[in-house]
């Protein structure tokens, strides 16, 4: 159909796809989630509920998705779709955890985050917080790169807390990839939390690659904030 492929809609799905729900998904997501929400004169979280137990809920669901990155920066009623589908995305997540996965749901996720206010984006984080310290959350850490710039202060407090301790109790690829996510604090933290994050840090006391590694993310995360401090304190000197 021409009409199809000059709105884009793929006539052949990639391996491992069907074609109906390929298409349903993509029309889907050429449409703006506000017009469900008025058609069937229902809240979001509704419509998401009442497609659970279709056969093709997923493809809807990543339709929905779509369309809400896409159209939630110029219509409000749209971005109310982004916490419910968040959650439910998080749902999908937490069932195919361990599992090998047919969907990246981390990358809907990531799409959502990047969608949300700062407030929104940190209120659906905050909580991950502690299943990242966790063998299997891990991976989760990459929402964090996604938030708007300066964390709360709340966040960033929080964030360090949980870092200090996942440093201090393990010496596995989770204090690894919690040391490595300190770059990105590094650059995310504000500057009122600075003096907090400067304060010893504690790495567990093994001789493993992961803790070696995990020894000079420490020291790097340190000396940015060191630099940042200093230049914090130049400027308020110049304008006072």
């Amino acid at each position: 159909d021409k009409s199809w492929q000059r709105d884009a809609v793929p006539l052949k799905p990639p391996p491992g796809r069907g074609k109906r729900a390929v298409w349903l998904e993509s029309v889907i997501s050429r449409v703006p989630p506000s017009e469900w929400t008025r058609r069937f004169a229902a809240e979001p979280r509704q419509l998401i509920e009442a497609i659970a137990d279709d056969d093709f809920w997923l493809p809807t669901l990543s339709g929905w998705t779509a369309a809400t990155v896409l159209f939630a920066p110029g219509d409000a009623e749209s971005a109310r779709w982004l916490g419910p589908l968040w959650s439910a995305w998080q749902v999908v997540d937490a069932r195919q955890r361990g599992k090998q996965r047919t969907t990246d749901h981390h990358q809907q996720l990531r799409a959502l985050l990047s969608a949300m206010d700062r407030e929104q984006a940190e209120a659906c984080v905050r909580p991950l917080l502690g299943e990242m310290a966790t063998d299997t959350g891990v991976e989760s850490l990459a929402f964090l790169s996604l938030l708007p710039k300066p964390w709360s202060e709340t966040l960033a407090s929080d964030y360090l807390r949980q870092a200090r301790e996942v440093l201090a109790r393990h010496s596995d690829n989770r204090a690894f990839q919690w040391a490595s996510s300190l770059q990105t604090a590094a650059r995310c933290i504000p500057p009122s939390v600075i003096p907090l994050a400067l304060e010893e840090w504690h790495v567990a006391d093994s001789r493993n690659w992961h803790n070696q590694a995990a020894e000079r993310e420490v020291e790097r995360f340190m000396e940015a904030l060191r630099m940042r401090q200093t230049f914090y304190d130049e400027l308020q000197v110049e304008f006072s």
